[in-house]
Order: C-alpha cells, then sequence, then structure tokens
C-alpha cells in the first residue's frame, strides 16, 4: 500500500508491482533503452550509494533534517539519481519515502534494482507529474526535491504551477525540503548570445523569477536558505559553455538548500 494511499484525490489508473501509476507519461524526460541499459549497468547502483550530498555540508545537514522531523517523504521527479532519497536513506535505513516521477521507466528500474538488492523496504513508487498530483489539498506532511521542481520543462510558467501544486498538497505547517538550480547572470548570457550572433534561448528571454521569490510568492515560510554551490560553464559542458569562454564571459548556475514551511 502508498503510504499516502489515504491522502489521495483520484484513484491511479493502475497498480502494477507496487508502483501507482497515474497516467502522466508525458510530462516526464523522454528515455529510452539505451537510457535504461546504462541504469542498469551500474549507474542506478552509483547513484543509490553515491555520497556526494553527506560530503556537502549544506546538504548533508538538509539530510539531517528530513530525518530529524521523522515525517515521511514524497520525493518529486526523483529521475535517474533518485533525489534526496538515498543519502536519507543511508543517514536512516529505516525512514519511509515515496519515489515519484513522471517518467514510468524511472522507477520501474529503481524499483528492479531495489528488489533484486533486497532493499525495497521504507521505499514507495508513484508515477506522476509535479504538475498535476494526485493528493488531496492540504494532505502531505512533506516533500523533498532535488532539481525536481528546476527541471519541469515550461520554463517559469510550470516553475510556479509546480511550486503552488506542491502548497496545495501540503498539510498546514507541512514542510518542503529542496535543492533548485537556477542560473546566475541572465544579463551577461544574453550579452553572450548578442556576441555569438546568436537568438537567445527562450528560458532566457522569459520574465526570471528567483526560486526565494517564487516561494515566497506561493505562501511558503523560507524556514533556511543556504548557497549549495556555483557552477561556471566550461567549454565541454555545451554551446553556451563554449561560447561563453571563447568571449571571456563566465555563465553558469548556482545551487541552493531550502527548507519551507506551508503557513
Amino acid at each position: 500500500m502508498l503510504m499516502f494511499e489515504k491522502k489521495l484525490a483520484k484513484e491511479p489508473v493502475d497498480i502494477k508491482d507496487g508502483i501507482y501509476y497515474f497516467d502522466a507519461h508525458n510530462h516526464g524526460d523522454f528515455f529510452d533503452e539505451e537510457d535504461a541499459a546504462e541504469w542498469d549497468n551500474g549507474r542506478l547502483e552509483s547513484n543509490w550509494k553515491k555520497r556526494k550530498f553527506l560530503e556537502n555540508p549544506t546538504t548533508k545537514k538538509l539530510a539531517e533534517t528530513i530525518v530529524a522531523n521523522g515525517k515521511e517523504i514524497i520525493d518529486l521527479a526523483c529521475g535517474p539519481g533518485m533525489g534526496l532519497i538515498p543519502s536519507v536513506k543511508q543517514l536512516d535505513p529505516a525512514f519511509h519515502c515515496t519515489a515519484s516521477d513522471a517518467s514510468a521507466m524511472v522507477l520501474e528500474h529503481w524499483k528492479k534494482y531495489l528488489d533484486w538488492n533486497f532493499m525495497t523496504h521504507g521505499v514507495e513508487f508513484a508515477q506522476f507529474s509535479v504538475l498535476d498530483m494526485p493528493f488531496k489539498d492540504g494532505s502531505v506532511p512533506s516533500f523533498s526535491s532535488n532539481i525536481g521542481l528546476s527541471s519541469v520543462r515550461g520554463g517559469q510558467v510550470d516553475y510556479d504551477k509546480a511550486v503552488k501544486e506542491v502548497f496545495r498538497c501540503l498539510e498546514p505547517g507541512g514542510y518542503l525540503y529542496a535543492v533548485e538550480s537556477e542560473w546566475i547572470d541572465i544579463p551577461a548570457i544574453l550579452q553572450v548570445f548578442e556576441k555569438w550572433g546568436q537568438e537567445p534561448w527562450n528560458c532566457f528571454t522569459e520574465g526570471q523569477t528567483s526560486w526565494h521569490d517564487r516561494f515566497l510568492q506561493a505562501g511558503f515560510e523560507i524556514v533556511t536558505e543556504e548557497e549549495v554551490q556555483h557552477r561556471i560553464f566550461t567549454a565541454e559542458d555545451n554551446e553556451l559553455g563554449e561560447a561563453s569562454v571563447k568571449f571571456g564571459i563566465p555563465v553558469g548556475t548556482k545551487e541552493t538548500a531550502f527548507v519551507l514551511r506551508r503557513l
């Protein structure tokens, strides 16, 4: 039984091998069998055992806060990295979590890996989009996200929609634990495109809102907010990184860890 089954506002379209399906397949990343083969050939195992979050003081404190608060989490858009769940389970193997993603393939391969290694205790699986979650208003004690909200496809409009959907589902006093990413300096990025002679990508031409402001606008209380890291693009990252190095204009992203509470 899904740990939050009594919180559901709508029934799943299917329940198969312990995964609840809510028919949001087209909202997620479009993985293929080549991706799945990579996951099964070591990437999932590596991601499950990763220590990166627990070696960073900021994200370690976030994971410790989740465990200390003691309320099971629904991890949003967990993807092949399994979100914050591996770090939380390393701190407390008995901690209860739900892994969610819009991609059924991601969840199916995670479930297979954990079943094979007898590690499914305390981990449930639910396939849905963060833009359309199946929970009743004010019903979920806590959510977590490791770039899950940042990964929605529709830019600023969908970022806002995702945050509002999380707020809707959280019970009063409930928590969102999130590490989210955003661009550091949009004017510098636009300068790179100008020198490059290219039209800016759509994500840079729309109005920008920081995660800090977006969470406040949705009605959250920011309990803590700490920078995790800055990441400056290199020529090896993508075309934008290559152009930024060529023109000597550093561009990149920053990740910030939040503990947020619904008032």
